[in-house]
């Protein structure tokens, strides 16, 4: 007997139809790894834009290596992921270069710029060498003679810096007159006035600038302003001093020794007088 579907029937829509065959057996479906696709995307970035990323693409890339082996012919990529690891290596390989070719550039214009023989050429630019009479001793240059003691100079103990030298009082200064120019400032308020009891250096200057007496051979003066125990001019010009200050008082002939003069000092001499306060009290 055989089947019913080979049994002849009636034609038409009556008849019935025979079931679709069976769909055929496929094999295993093979994928592309993951990791493969990211190495070469990370790689050609680390090439093109950020070098960093190349250590991510070598990563990826290792990785992807090892799956696809283990996957036994059931993934692809293999190439992607060999391409990723030659992207990323370029991308640290040049990386390096670049680091290497910039630090040699530095040192390179670090030597220039601090040369051996003057290492201070171009940053620190050394003034030019004046011209000195008598070069300062050195190490090597001891003198083996001694010149003979003179008179003690006048060397103010606060700035240390030694006396400044006093000019000839003016030919056009006349006989009443007091004036006064500060070389150096004080230190504090003004202090001398009429009672107080001065110490000070003292330099005398006369018209033809001859130095008459000094502190320097007779030792610091010591006086009470307005008593009457200096010239008048020294009197009236040393009102006000600061302690410390550096004075030039000028005076005129009336104000000075007058006509009779003094040991030293010609009559009707008008006088340059600069004096450096030591002490107020």
């Amino acid at each position: 007997m055989g089947q019913p579907f080979d049994a002849p029937g009636p034609p038409g829509p009556f008849r019935p139809v025979p079931p679709p065959p069976p769909p055929p057996e496929w094999g295993p479906v093979r994928t592309t790894n993951g990791l493969a696709i990211a190495a070469l995307v990370l790689g050609l970035i680390g090439l093109l834009a950020c070098p960093v990323v190349g250590i991510a693409a070598l990563v990826c890339g290792i990785m992807a290596l090892r799956e696809i082996d283990d996957a036994h012919g059931m993934q692809e990529g293999r190439g992607m992921a060999i391409a990723g690891l030659v992207l990323g290596a370029i991308a640290i390989v040049l990386t390096v270069a670049v680091i290497v070719f910039l630090v040699a550039v530095r040192e390179d214009l670090d030597d220039e710029r601090f040369d051996d023989d003057d290492p201070f050429d171009n940053e620190f630019p050394l003034p030019s060498p004046t011209t000195v009479d008598d070069p300062p001793a050195t190490a090597f240059d001891v003198p083996t003679t001694f010149p003979a003691p003179g008179p003690p100079a006048t060397v103010d103990p606060l700035r240390l810096d030694g006396p400044v030298d006093v000019g000839a009082p003016p030919a056009d200064v006349p006989p009443g007159d007091v004036r006064v120019t500060t070389i150096f400032p004080g230190i504090g308020p003004p202090v001398a006035e009429a009672g107080s009891v001065v110490v000070a250096t003292y330099t005398i200057v006369l018209r033809d600038g001859t130095v008459a007496a000094s502190s320097g051979t007779s030792g610091p003066l010591t006086f009470t302003v307005g008593a009457g125990q200096v010239v008048a001019g020294l009197d009236e010009g040393i009102v006000g001093v600061e302690l410390a200050e550096h004075r030039r008082i000028v005076m005129g002939a009336d104000k000075a020794y007058g006509a009779a003069g003094s040991a030293g000092i010609p009559p009707g001499s008008p006088l340059a007088i600069e004096v450096e306060v030591l002490s107020v009290g």
